[in-house]
């Protein structure tokens, strides 16, 4: 989010001159759901989520692998 501001400049000969310029400020997560939901949960769950399911799958195959095998 851009915001104007106001910032002062001091010269080499020591006067100080105002001047007028835009910063970009972050905005907060709560002020836009979307922005919210796309930049930071879908991340998430691309990049995060896969990786403790695959693992869930994997040990729960094996544990039954390892079942069937002692069962029988």
């Amino acid at each position: 989010m851009l915001v104007p501001c106001i910032r002062p400049q001091v010269r080499a000969n020591g006067s100080t001159e105002y001047v007028s310029t835009v910063m970009n400020v972050a905005a907060p997560l709560t002020s836009n759901a979307i922005y919210t939901l796309l930049c930071n949960f879908i991340p998430d769950l691309v990049f995060r989520f896969p990786m403790p399911v695959s693992l869930i799958i994997v040990f729960t195959i094996r544990t039954l692998q390892f079942a069937c095998v002692h069962a029988g």
